[in-house]
């Protein structure tokens, strides 16, 4: 028969196995959403930059709660700039995302 303290211990090894695969998953998501955004402004996307820089508790339009987190990332238009850029998620749903203005190699 399991006691409070074993069943303390084991919520809390689960909770922390979750809590690893929602931030791999995540990162994962935004390292795909950056790459589609760099790729349809014809970007070179660097995903060896991707981090996240904030995570918060927020609600949805639907009112539940849902965790939003804002990565960085660069991309470059020629090999010799970085662009810092961002991506916000809620959830798995990319909400907004900013490039700022780049010179443009035609």
């Amino acid at each position: 028969m399991l006691y409070i303290s074993e069943f303390i211990i084991l919520f809390f090894f689960c909770s922390v196995i979750w809590l690893w695969y929602d931030i791999i998953s995540k990162r994962e998501l935004a390292i795909y959403e950056g790459k589609r955004i760099a790729s349809n402004l014809n970007l070179q996307f660097l995903d060896q930059t991707v981090h996240c820089t904030k995570i918060s508790l927020v609600r949805t339009s639907s009112n539940w709660p849902a965790i939003k987190r804002i990565y960085l990332f660069n991309v470059s238009s020629n090999n010799d700039d970085r662009i810092n850029c961002q991506l916000t998620i809620v959830g798995v749903k990319l909400i907004e995302w900013y490039v700022p203005p780049y010179p443009s190699n035609l």
